[in-house]
């Protein structure tokens, strides 16, 4: 099981989902939906159907046979009772340590429910060249940057504008 909003399919979202793939024959990939995004507060974060799309798009790229489905994430505690409830659940991939101690505190949850516990494997964090954690606003940010410089050139144009209008007629 893998899980997360996956805004912006980027290289460290496919290393983590590659991971998951590579250690599992089954995948649960569960997605924040767009009403879950809301409640978390993001923004700036692609639809629901189009983060499905670009997820499915590359989850069939490299499969490998194996099965997956991808799981709308549509409440808060929706991970938490998948991980403590799901029979069938032997792995869960998480990247970051807070989440591996979140669902390290779930197999203790699920072994008093169910009597079995899962494995919880953390993969690497991807960085880019300057060690930082890539994550959408690493794409974002650039395309922002560029976007203002953008804005700001047209509104000089659009100042000049009326100056070689008039000087025209």
């Amino acid at each position: 099981m893998i899980g997360g909003t996956f805004n912006h399919l980027h290289a460290g979202h496919k290393y983590y989902i590659k991971q998951a793939f590579k250690k599992a024959e089954n995948v649960t990939i569960h997605l924040s939906s767009d009403d879950h995004v809301a409640f978390l507060g993001k923004e700036n974060v692609q639809p629901f159907n189009i983060r499905k799309e670009q997820l499915e798009k590359y989850v069939r790229s490299i499969k490998n046979g194996n099965q997956y489905k991808i799981v709308p994430i549509t409440y808060s505690t929706q991970i938490n009772d998948f991980c403590i409830q799901e029979n069938d659940l032997d792995l869960v991939v998480a990247a970051e340590k807070k989440y591996v101690y979140r669902f390290r505190r779930l197999n203790q949850k699920r072994y008093k429910t169910l009597g079995k516990r899962y494995h919880v494997e953390k993969v690497k964090v991807i960085t880019d060249q300057n060690g930082h954690k890539i994550s959408a606003h690493t794409y974002k940010e650039p395309v922002i940057k560029r976007l203002i410089c953008a804005i700001r050139k047209c509104s000089r144009l659009a100042l000049h504008l009326p100056i070689l209008i008039k000087h025209h007629t």
